[in-house]
């Protein structure tokens, strides 16, 4: 063997376990600074907010593996903040995200795979991954399942299973309660029209402290974002422009 080839043999070997070492060093501090500045930026914690900053940082720390990072960029490409929407990106992140157990990646993933994809060879997938959730308490994933199941989205559709819609609204989650309140009030799903549950679940809402949600938010604001941002419903713009206007005249 030439000796040129050997020191470049060996020039690679060193390249290789210099990428290793630079790895190993970032896997741990360095990823979670990362992802803590990335919060920092995306929420305005000591600085001014700045989303695209934050998916910035976001971004290194997920390369570096961190999960909730992951979890947090699939949400910026998802949502469109920080980046430009791009489901599919996002479905990747999430993807990996799951893979390392988060939860809400699971059911973000699911919810992608069920509403947005609309293929239905990874439906399956998506009701294991809601099921996998929902053991992890991720009322998300009950409030998706209980649609799946009301709609008849990969499965039979059976009211009765469709319950896990009220498991999230019970445990005070106030999408949950703002989508049961329109399924009983206007009779949705096949559901009958019952104005006292109706009541019963509007009234839950305005009682609910969730702080993801200012105290100033009502159902049609939620109703709107949800079916804007497709939460628990699929994506419909004409449905979200109605009950964004309506919202906007009882004020």
């Amino acid at each position: 063997m030439k000796m040129s080839q050997t020191v470049s043999q060996l020039h690679i070997a060193l390249l290789a376990l210099g990428a290793i070492l630079f790895a190993t060093s970032c896997s741990g501090e360095d990823r979670e600074q990362m992802f803590n500045t990335g919060n920092d930026y995306f929420y305005g914690n000591g600085v001014a907010v700045n989303q695209e900053s934050g998916c910035d940082y976001y971004e290194k720390s997920a390369i570096m593996g961190h999960p909730l990072a992951q979890h947090n960029l699939g949400n910026c490409f998802l949502n469109g903040q920080g980046r430009k929407i791009d489901v599919d990106t996002a479905a990747s992140w999430f993807k990996k995200a799951a893979n390392k157990n988060v939860a809400s990646s699971k059911s973000n993933l699911a919810n992608i795979y069920l509403f947005e994809f609309n293929d239905e060879s990874v439906y399956q997938e998506a009701i294991r991954l809601l099921r996998d959730a929902i053991t992890q308490d991720d009322l998300m994933a009950s409030l998706i399942l209980g649609l799946v199941y009301f709609e008849g989205i990969a499965v039979e559709q059976n009211i009765e299973e469709a319950r896990h819609y009220e498991t999230a609204g019970n445990r005070g989650h106030i999408l949950a309660q703002a989508l049961l309140f329109h399924i009983y009030s206007e009779g949705l799903h096949g559901v009958t029209v019952d104005s006292d549950k109706a009541n019963y679940w509007e009234r839950q809402f305005h009682k609910n402290k969730d702080p993801y949600f200012a105290d100033t938010w009502t159902i049609d604001k939620v109703l709107a974002g949800a079916y804007e941002k497709g939460w628990g419903v699929q994506r419909n713009a004409g449905k979200a422009t109605f009950y964004r206007n309506k919202e906007k005249l009882t004020k």
